[in-house]
């Protein structure tokens, strides 16, 4: 571990605000790891925010959906970072951000691991760690989980997404990890911060009373936020080399 300059200054004071609606969107079906979706639509398709776009016949995928109301331009071959090139689908927004409905459904407590994972597959959520692993495979494991480990020692230089996410979002965040740790059967749930996130320690810290969910408070240091590096500070045990942590 290593003290490096945050400079986290610009970003931390500035509240999550939306962005305005871009003209045109280009859309990559592979937005996760596993098999590629096809599309779902065709050019000149009118479609709302939200709306299903992509899809696959396959175990390991995830859902793509149109982020911008409008009608469809086009299906392209377009530059991606981890492709090189692949297939997007080209949205004009109208300008409306029109949103698809959300199917009802009963109250998120009342509903079953089983249920849950399928809200979430539908919903095409991957992790944000860079593989874009689907989260509703993740939330399945073979057996039950000894430790969910909350990540929220965001480390990096610059970087402050996660602590306005922590900062705005608690309830949120904390609902969220409540769910999670039901797919998982985990038998303990920690929430790991770093000490230079007061504001986040103490926003955190007022949601999960009387929950079971502990927090644990670590240094600032870098990568404090590796994955493998969090588990040996947090509970003292390393993940083998090529290993991951569940095995």
């Amino acid at each position: 571990m290593v003290r490096i300059g945050e400079s986290k200054e610009l970003g931390a004071r500035h509240p999550i605000d939306k962005p305005p609606l871009p003209q045109s969107v280009y859309i990559p079906l592979l937005q996760h790891a596993g098999t590629p979706c096809a599309a779902l639509v065709k050019p000149g398709d009118k479609v709302t925010a939200g709306q299903k776009i992509g899809s696959a016949e396959a175990h390991v995928f995830a859902p793509v959906h149109a982020s911008v109301s409008g009608r469809v331009a086009g299906i392209v071959n377009w530059p991606h970072p981890a492709a090189g090139r692949g297939p997007a689908v080209v949205i004009d927004s109208d300008g409306s951000d029109n949103v698809s409905r959300i199917p009802n459904h009963a109250p998120p407590d009342s509903l079953t691991p089983a249920q849950l994972r399928s809200l979430i597959f539908e919903a095409g959520i991957t992790g944000m760690g860079g593989a874009g692993f689907p989260a509703h495979i993740k939330l399945n494991p073979p057996r039950p989980v000894d430790a969910l480990i909350i990540n929220g020692a965001e480390c990096e230089p610059y970087l402050t997404a996660d602590y306005r996410l922590m900062l705005e979002k608690a309830g949120e965040i904390i609902k969220g990890v409540t769910l999670a740790a039901r797919c998982l059967s985990a038998k303990n749930i920690f929430i790991a911060i770093e000490d230079n996130k007061p504001e986040a320690i103490e926003a955190l810290g007022y949601g999960i009373r009387d929950t079971g969910i502990g927090m644990r408070i670590l240094k600032s240091a870098y990568p404090q936020g590796g994955e493998k590096q969090l588990i040996k500070n947090l509970l003292g045990k390393e993940v083998p080399s090529g290993k991951l942590p569940l095995t």
